[in-house]
């Protein structure tokens, strides 16, 4: 029996007289030509060279956006940790009652008062939580903004080789946000 190629489910690729697995599929030989860097596309059913395929490249560069958003807020996630932030949305729940009704009930911002210890008055605190509430909601919808354009722009490109180096030399950059003078 001749060698084969196969594809396993979670996207191992070998060359072998018969499959490893069952559900191992065969998939078209590389072609002798090509690198043995080459890659196969599952999605497209071919082999290609990442150095020189667009529609690679726009995935990497898809990936490369969407990698740099997540970064932009590494900030936040290392002065505010997770179930601090799993909070957020309570606080600001009684906050913004609060503030509509200074006799609404606020247990959780009452504790965190009395924890924090740093003898601020309560409506210091709310207005505190509000302020940063905005401007949390400002940076998400200003990099969220960006993150959607550039998206669309990088998807815009045809995926060809007319195009490659469009593809390639398009800049991923976040710009921060205004500050209001």
């Amino acid at each position: 029996m001749a060698p084969q190629t196969y594809m396993a489910p979670h996207g191992q690729i070998y060359v072998n007289e018969q499959p490893m697995s069952p559900d191992d599929v065969v998939i078209p030989n590389r072609p002798e030509n090509m690198s043995i860097h080459s890659m196969f596309d599952k999605d497209r059913w071919i082999w290609f060279d990442p150095m020189t395929d667009p529609v690679f490249l726009k995935k990497q560069k898809i990936r490369e956006i969407l990698v740099k958003y997540e970064h932009e807020f590494e900030h936040i996630n290392l002065v505010y940790p997770p179930h601090e932030r799993e909070g957020w949305s309570l606080q600001i729940t009684e906050a913004e009652r609060w503030l509509d009704d200074n006799e609404y009930e606020t247990p959780m911002i009452d504790l965190l008062l009395t924890v924090r210890d740093r003898n601020e008055s309560k409506e210091d605190f709310v207005n505190s939580i509000m302020e940063k509430s905005n401007q949390f909601k400002q940076l998400y919808a200003w990099l969220t903004g960006q993150q959607q354009k550039m998206y669309n722009e990088v998807i815009l490109i045809p995926d060809d080789e007319q195009h490659y180096e469009e593809i390639r030399d398009y800049v991923v950059e976040y710009l921060p946000i205004p500050t209001s003078q």
